[in-house]
C-alpha cells in the first residue's frame, strides 16, 4: 500500500510578509509627496483664480464707477448698503465688489434706504454681511470659506460701531495696494455723527496706492501705467495666531472699513514666515510664491526673492518708475 504524501499549502511566511510591507511603505513615502505636490498645485491655481476673480471686480468697479473702491474708514465701521463705494462708504473695498462678484444679496443686506441714519435694520443685516465667508475671498491652501473669532477692542461690545455685535466674522486672504508710502492713518471718526461731518479722518494725501481711508482713486491717476502697478494680492497671515484673531492683519470681518485686514504696503518685502508682527506685507501659504494682480487686471506668481526695490515700486501708482516684473 502506498502511502500519498500531502502537499504543504502555499503562503507568506512572516518575513515575506515583512518584506512586502516594508516595500509597500517604501512606495507610499515614494508617492506621497507627488500627490501633496499635485494637491497644493491645484489648490494654488484655485487661489490664482480667485484673485483673478477680484481683479475683475475691481476693475469693474473702476470702470462703472469712474474710480477704484475706498478702503473705507476703518476698523470701527463695516459695509452700509446705502452708502456707495466712495469716500463716504465706511466698509471696505470687499464690500463694495460684492455686486461685482454676483453677491449683490450678500451687499444689500440691511438697506433701509436711509444713507444717515442708523437703524436696527441695518445693524441686523450688515452683522449678518459680515458674519457671511465668500469663497472669492480665501486661499483654498490657507483656510476653508469660513467664520473665525473678531478681535475686542472694546469691553462692553463686540465692534463695529454700525452693525450689532458678533463674535465670529468672514476674512479674505486678499488684500489691496495702499502703496510704498510710510504714511498711515492714526486718526478715524468714533461717532457715526463724526463720519458724517467728514471730521476726524487722517490725512492721507501721501498715499500712492489704490485704496487707502476714504480713498477715491481714478485709472487716470495710475501714471506709472496700469501694467506697471500693483492692484490687489495675497496677504501675510501668522498661521499660529490665524484661529484665535491674534494677528493685526486677520483679526477682523472682510467688511470692515481700512485696515490692515484687508490692505497692505510695499515698503516693506513680502515674507512667508509666520509672525505676527508681518500684519503689513503681502505675502501667501504657498511654498514659494504669492499670488498678484496687476491694475490691467493681470495675474502673476512672483516670488519671495523679489527685489524689494523693485516690489516697492510696484506698489507706487505715480512714482514716475514704471517697474517691469520679473520673468516667471
Amino acid at each position: 500500500m502506498h502511502l500519498r504524501k500531502r502537499n504543504s499549502t502555499a503562503g507568506f511566511t512572516l518575513v515575506e510578509l515583512l518584506v512586502v510591507i516594508a516595500i509597500i511603505g517604501t512606495l507610499v513615502g515614494l508617492l506621497l509627496p507627488a500627490v501633496q505636490s499635485a494637491r497644493e498645485a491645484g489648490r494654488a491655481t484655485e487661489c490664482r483664480n480667485r484673485l483673478r476673480q477680484l481683479a475683475l471686480g475691481l476693475s469693474q468697479h473702476a470702470d462703472i464707477r469712474k474710480h477704484y473702491p475706498s478702503a473705507g474708514w476703518s476698523w470701527l465701521w463695516t459695509g452700509d448698503p446705502d452708502r456707495g463705494s466712495g469716500e463716504s462708504q465706511p466698509g471696505s473695498w470687499c464690500y463694495s465688489i460684492l455686486p461685482f462678484l454676483e453677491e449683490t444679496a450678500l451687499h444689500q443686506l440691511g438697506a433701509d434706504g436711509q444713507p444717515n441714519v442708523l437703524t436696527a435694520t441695518q445693524r441686523q443685516g450688515t452683522r449678518k454681511a459680515a458674519e457671511t465667508p465668500v469663497p472669492s475671498f480665501y486661499c483654498p491652501t490657507r483656510r476653508a470659506a469660513t467664520t473665525q473669532l473678531v478681535a475686542v477692542y472694546d469691553a462692553f461690545r463686540i465692534l463695529p460701531a454700525n452693525s450689532d455685535p458678533y463674535k465670529q466674522g468672514a476674512r479674505t486672504d486678499f488684500a489691496m495696494n495702499s502703496g510704498s508710502s510710510r504714511d498711515d492713518w492714526n486718526d478715524f471718526p468714533y461717532t457715526w455723527a463724526e463720519g458724517l461731518a467728514g471730521t476726524r479722518f487722517a490725512n492721507m494725501s501721501g498715499m500712492n496706492g489704490l485704496a487707502h481711508q476714504r480713498s477715491r482713486v481714478r485709472p487716470a491717476e495710475i501714471t506709472d501705467g496700469l501694467t506697471h502697478t500693483y492692484l490687489a494680492g495675497e496677504k501675510h497671515v501668522d498661521l499660529p495666531s490665524m484661529p484665535t484673531g491674534g494677528d493685526a492683519g486677520d483679526d477682523q470681518s472682510f467688511l470692515y472699513g481700512d485696515d490692515l485686514d484687508t490692505t497692505r504696503r510695499t515698503y516693506l518685502p513680502p515674507t512667508r514666515k509666520s509672525n505676527p508682527s508681518s500684519h503689513r506685507q503681502f505675502g501667501s501659504a504657498h511654498p514659494v510664491v504669492f499670488g498678484m494682480a496687476m491694475a490691467d487686471g493681470s495675474v502673476h506668481s512672483i516670488g519671495y526673492d523679489i527685489d524689494p526695490s523693485l516690489h516697492a515700486r510696484l506698489g507706487s501708482r505715480n512714482d514716475g518708475q514704471p517697474a517691469a516684473l520679473p520673468m516667471e
